[in-house]
């Protein structure tokens, strides 16, 4: 999950919304996020969150939000209906293990949004294999030698798949193991780094 201030339900002005998808980070109100090049170069993207709708923002960008207000999403259904700008999404998780059980995730406040504008969001996070196949390039490992382990089959386990790589559910999330029977499994992470040491 990616995080601006504590808010990750933002308008973005952009110099080209297409960064995002290319994996590259950018300014966001005072924080400088980012990430190197393999020469060490800084990519860093001029970008800032916008607070109300309008003909300057150049996307709608949507993740976990642990401070989701009734005016950010007033604001997002109004770009999205006036506008055709891009509307990105990180995940379509559903919910989000808290301690006394779950809370709405990304995928929640996509569909309350769809539901208000009629517009789907693009997820550029799991299940699409973009992110697989970044670490793929970037570690020189093969599909071979990767396991993706998540708690999610909709999301992690579809990644892998697409991906064309094991994958590995950790039943401390929504799934369960019954739900999961065709695949690698185990109780917890700490079970299963325990086959790796």
């Amino acid at each position: 999950n990616c995080s601006f201030r504590g808010t990750s339900l933002v308008l973005l002005r952009l110099g080209d919304p297409q960064q995002i998808l290319a994996g590259q980070h950018f300014n966001v109100g005072d924080q400088q996020v980012h990430q190197q090049d393999g020469e060490g170069h800084a990519l860093v993207h001029g970008a800032e969150e916008a607070d109300q709708a309008g003909d300057d923002v150049d996307c709608v960008l949507c993740a976990y939000d642990t401070e989701l207000t009734y005016e950010k999403l007033v604001q997002v259904c109004r770009q999205l209906t006036e506008t055709k700008v891009p509307w990105f999404a990180t995940n379509p998780d559903l919910r989000c293990p808290i301690d006394f059980g779950m809370i709405p995730d990304c995928g929640s406040i996509c569909r309350m949004i769809t539901a208000s504008v009629g517009r789907e969001p693009e997820y550029i996070g799991k299940p699409a294999p973009g992110m697989v196949y970044a670490c793929l390039e970037e570690t020189g490992c093969t599909p071979k030698q990767t396991l993706l382990i998540g708690d999610r089959i909709y999301t992690d386990m579809e990644c892998g798949k697409r991906a064309g790589i094991d994958s590995c559910l950790v039943l401390t999330g929504e799934a369960s193991a019954e739900e999961w029977k065709n695949g690698f499994r185990c109780q917890t992470l700490g079970k299963l780094a325990g086959n790796f040491s």
